[in-house]
């Protein structure tokens, strides 16, 4: 121990285990008589530093003696048996993972599949599910005429006969024979019935007959075409749609109200859509497919040209949708017969009702959506698959639609409509008095317009197209409130609501002008309507068309008879009507 702590100034050498031992038992000898002793002394000690004094009070125990040295080959077995038990460890734990993430995905795909099963059958382009049953189907007059038409084929002397004389029976016999007979038009043979042979490799669409409402723009035309709210209701004048299968490999498109046939050769078709790859958006693809529908336009009883252009942007939506619903390779034709009572270009929505009702067709005919009961409309998960490729053909007609008008004909009642987002508000019933100023106008050519003079201004036009979003916002608000005014019968209240409607039609109609879209017969019509106090605004694109008079509970009938007189005077056609019809349904 004098060795250990011989100097204050000089360090201690470092004892040797035997020392630390003596020393350690003499400490624990003298602690029992003296058993304190200072922290910072038994630190001292520990480290082999001189402890201070001489008193065994501030002498701090010596470290514990180490332990016996480990073989180095039980650190390496050991860190060997810990890897291993890691390894099998974290295996097992990754099993039971994707066990686990397995069992849950598979149970979440199947409740996706569960939920919406239908609307992701009816997007896929694969063979339907009705054409193992399509013959069973089939209309039974269909299939009296395909044994009468085999039978012809089969005689020589017959079939000559009937095809020389084709064409006189649809010329003569008018629309009867026209859906008896199917004579040929331009320079393809289609006359003749489809062998026995053929006929059993097609596949035969269902009879179907639906029919769409036409809608009425309230507020918001073209400012929903640059993302801003618009509201729209349907109208109680329809379009309606009969597709009647057929055995022979074309297919027919009549527009009885444009006075327009086309028949397409499936052959053709097909070879069209191999010869552009199918590429549906490209231009060479549209310019193939206007010459197509122009070639096979066996009938054109339309003087007006703009109207004519229509009937063959009409074929070419009606060609998008069959290509890509029923398919041309399975050689499925049918007949399509097309009537409206709404005015054709007016602003009514004509072209969005004919692209639901083709769409509604192709779909329920070639089983894609449920075939759906009669006198009803479809579920809002079909309705949703319509509506999409109704949207589809209204890019063919239009090219940059702005979708509204074939929402509110799919679903009917009234919307709140924005790029992408459509929502269902309350709107009371409306009666009105439609006006047509039959002056035909192009939809696209209007809305191009307003693009060109919003690039040109683009602060005044973002400012007004604002303003009419802001009366769409109003608009929504006080109908809530007619509409509750209307349940409690609250006429004084009712008057004030139809005055501040009225203030919203003036001053919207005024902006549709100060954007490029109006034309002197409106004006005509608002003109006579503020002669006996009601208020008129255009209704759709614009540049003519048609235009809507609020008639408000406070009006005669007398009065109403007065402002139809007078429109009727001015060469006007007028329709009274209500809005918030039915949507898209099955007529047959």
């Amino acid at each position: 121990h004098t060795e250990l702590t011989h100097s204050r100034t000089h360090r201690a050498p470092t004892p040797t285990p035997m020392q630390r031992q003596a020393v350690t038992r003499a400490l624990r000898a003298l602690q029992q008589h003296q058993p304190r002793c200072s922290q910072q002394s038994r630190r001292l000690f520990s480290q082999g530093r001189p402890v201070r004094g001489s008193s065994y009070n501030n002498t701090a125990p010596p470290r514990p003696p180490p332990t016996q040295e480990t073989p180095i080959w039980f650190w390496f077995a050991s860190l060997g048996a810990a890897s291993v038990a890691a390894w099998l460890g974290h295996t097992y734990s990754v099993k039971q993972a994707w066990e686990r993430a397995y069992h849950k995905g598979q149970e979440s795909v199947l409740e996706e599949i569960q939920a919406h099963k239908k609307s992701e059958e009816l997007l896929v382009d694969a063979p339907t599910l009705a054409e193992e049953k399509v013959k069973m189907d089939a209309p039974e007059e269909e299939t009296q005429r395909a044994d009468k038409e085999e039978q012809e084929a089969s005689s020589p002397s017959s079939s000559s006969d009937n095809a020389s004389n084709a064409d006189e029976k649809v010329s003569s016999e008018g629309e009867s024979n026209e859906n008896s007979t199917h004579a040929a038009g331009g320079s393809h043979d289609l006359s003749g019935s489809v062998a026995a042979s053929d006929t059993e490799d097609m596949k035969l669409l269902k009879a179907v007959s639906v029919s769409a409402p036409g809608k009425v723009i309230l507020h918001g035309e073209h400012a929903v075409v640059h993302g801003k709210t618009a509201i729209a209701a349907s109208l109680n004048l329809r379009t309606e749609c009969k597709l009647t299968p057929t055995t022979r490999e074309c297919l027919r498109l009549r527009l009885k109200d444009l006075g327009a046939e086309f028949r397409f050769p499936l052959a053709d078709l097909a070879a069209l859509r191999s010869k552009s790859g199918g590429e549906e958006q490209s231009e060479d693809r549209k310019a193939q497919m206007k010459q197509f529908c122009a070639q096979h336009q066996v009938h054109n009883g339309q003087t007006n040209e703009l109207l004519s252009a229509q009937a063959l942007v009409a074929a070419e939506a009606f060609l998008h949708l069959y290509s890509e619903i029923v398919g041309v390779e399975n050689n499925s034709a049918c007949d399509l017969d097309i009537t409206s009572t709404l005015p054709i270009g007016a602003g009514l929505g004509s072209s969005a009702a004919f692209s639901v009702c083709v769409a509604a067709s192709l779909l329920s005919a070639s089983g894609r959506i449920a075939h759906g009961t009669v006198g009803s409309e479809w579920p809002e998960n079909e309705v949703k698959v319509i509506n999409e490729w109704a949207f589809a053909a209204e890019k063919v007609i239009h090219g940059n639609p702005s979708g509204i008008d074939n929402s509110i004909s799919s679903r009917g009642g009234a919307l709140s409509f924005q790029k992408g987002m459509t929502s269902a508000i309350v709107v009371p019933k409306l009666n009105i008095l439609l006006v047509n100023t039959t002056v035909p106008r192009s939809t696209r050519t209007l809305v191009a317009g307003v693009k060109d003079r919003k690039n040109a201004f683009p602060k005044v036009m973002n400012g007004v197209l604002q303003s009419m979003e802001d009366i769409s916002f109003d608009a929504i608000d006080v109908l809530a409130d007619l509409s509750r005014a209307q349940t409690q019968g609250n006429m004084a209240q009712r008057k004030e609501i139809y005055a501040k409607l009225q203030t919203l039609v003036d001053i919207n109609q005024g902006l549709l002008n100060a954007i490029g879209v109006g034309h002197p017969q409106l004006d005509k019509v608002c003109h006579i309507a503020l002669e006996h106090g009601m208020h008129a605004k255009l209704t759709g694109a614009g540049g003519g068309g048609c235009a809507w008079i609020l008639i408000p509970d406070s009006a005669t009938e007398e009065n109403v008879e007065a402002v139809r007189k007078s429109l009727a005077k001015a060469n006007f056609e007028v329709y009274r009507t209500s809005m918030g019809g039915p949507g898209v349904t099955r007529d047959a």
